[in-house]
Parts: structure tokens; C-alpha cells; sequence
């Protein structure tokens, strides 16, 4: 059964104009690479495999910024597919939210200009910028690169994936999996719904005190089993 968590938003997000994407490499009938999950604290790191996955992705494209109102600390990255009007929300951090908002608004990338200066100094090119979900209530952004048919990956946040995907003309792209589980609940405008799985523990233990406040009960229910899987799962991943 899919369980869900209705976030109500503030009305007043900042509104990106359209762009057109270049093509995908998904869409030039290309192979993706699959994004590496660790790496070193840097903004931008990666990691050489030789692993290569075929994934079915679709563009989308930034339409504005949003918080909480609901949930107050909660800031939300609104995107739209070219072909459905359906919100794909994105939780992403304060900080993620500064970058973008900055990007967007100013037109100033200072967390990706030098890593776009290499790009260029170096012949390297960057196909697309693939948003995807490893692991619950995280999210990142994988680099698609290619420089003389060697492709790599590189894996960064969600702050600075979209702020050279504006600054570069690149598309962003998720994959019809994660576009379905993201925008299957949307229906009213000023609300966002989202799947518990893409909440953060944090978030999940306020949205349960919300619901219990609400008298929500089947949906406190929920937050509670999933607040005890995240739990678990940590306890399991702890070294002995």
C-alpha cells in the first residue's frame, strides 16, 4: 500500500522561465551511467566504475522553490516533465535551497563555476545530471560526463546538479520509476504529497506529531512503522 504525507506550501515560490533542454543521452539512444553512493566530503567527488546501466529517464525541468507550512522546516524543489502537468517535489536542504534560489533569481553559480571552468579547459562534457533516490530520505545528483567516448560519473547535491544544469543548459533527469512515485498523489494546488520514503527522520517524527495532533491516525500509523524501520536499519548498519 502506498502511504503518503500531505505537506501544505507556501503559495509565494519564485517561478523559473522555461528553458529547452539539450537532448539526453537516454534520448540519443545512449547508455547512463549509474550514479556511485560515497565518496570524500568535497562538493564534487567521484568515483571510476565499469559498470554501466540502462535506465528509462525523463526530463524535467525547475519551475520554482517552496517551504513548508504544514511541516515548517521543510524546503521543496518543484519540477515539471515537458508532457504532464503533474509537481515532482524534491526535499532538499537549506543549503540546497540557497544554491538554487541563487541560481535561479541571480543567475550566479559559485559552488560549480570552477568545476565548469575544468569541464571546458578540458574537453569534458557534461550529457545530463540525473536526480536520483539511493536510499531513504536522501537524495543526490549523479554527473553524466563523457570526454572522448570515456564516460564517468560524479556524484554531488541536489544544490549543485541544478545550478549547472542552469548554468550549462543540461537537462536534469529522473527515471520513470521515481517520476511515478513522486507525482502520483499530486492532485490540489498549494499541496504536495510524498511518499515516506523520500522523508528524512527528522521529518517523518514531525510530520508524526502533526498527524497525531490531527488525529490522523492510520497516517501516524505509518510514520511510526517507517520511523522504526529507519531505526532499525541504522542499528543494523552501526559497527560493533
Amino acid at each position: 500500500m502506498y502511504h503518503g504525507c500531505k505537506i501544505f506550501c507556501r503559495p509565494d515560490r519564485q517561478i523559473l522561465p522555461p528553458r529547452i533542454p539539450t537532448p539526453t543521452a537516454a534520448q540519443r539512444g545512449e547508455k547512463a551511467l549509474s550514479p556511485t553512493l560515497d565518496g570524500p566530503d568535497n562538493p564534487i567527488h567521484s568515483r571510476k566504475t565499469n559498470t554501466i546501466v540502462e535506465q528509462d529517464f525523463i526530463t524535467i525541468t525547475p519551475i520554482g522553490l517552496t517551504r513548508g507550512v504544514s511541516i515548517s522546516d521543510v524546503y521543496i524543489l518543484m519540477l515539471k516533465s515537458q508532457t504532464e502537468p503533474r509537481i515532482f517535489p524534491v526535499l532538499i536542504s537549506k543549503q540546497d535551497n540557497a544554491t538554487i534560489l541563487r541560481a535561479m533569481q541571480l543567475h550566479e553559480y559559485p559552488t560549480t563555476q570552477l568545476f565548469s571552468r575544468l569541464m571546458h579547459t578540458y574537453g569534458v562534457e557534461l550529457t545530463g545530471i540525473w536526480l536520483r533516490f539511493p536510499h531513504r530520505g536522501n537524495v543526490c545528483a549523479c554527473l553524466m560526463l563523457n570526454r572522448d567516448e570515456d564516460r564517468q560519473k560524479l556524484t554531488t547535491d541536489v544544490g549543485n546538479g541544478v545550478a549547472l544544469s542552469l548554468s550549462e543548459n543540461v537537462p536534469l533527469l529522473v527515471t520513470t520509476e521515481d517520476y511515478a512515485a513522486l507525482t502520483r498523489q499530486q492532485r490540489r494546488e498549494g499541496e504536495v504529497a510524498l511518499p515516506l520514503t523520500a522523508m528524512s527522520r527528522d521529518l517523518l517524527q514531525e510530520a508524526l506529531n502533526e498527524a497525531v495532533s490531527r488525529e490522523n491516525f492510520e497516517l501516524a500509523s505509518a510514520l511510526r512503522d517507517e520511523i522504526k524501520l529507519r531505526d532499525s536499519e541504522s542499528e543494523t548498519l552501526q559497527p560493533e
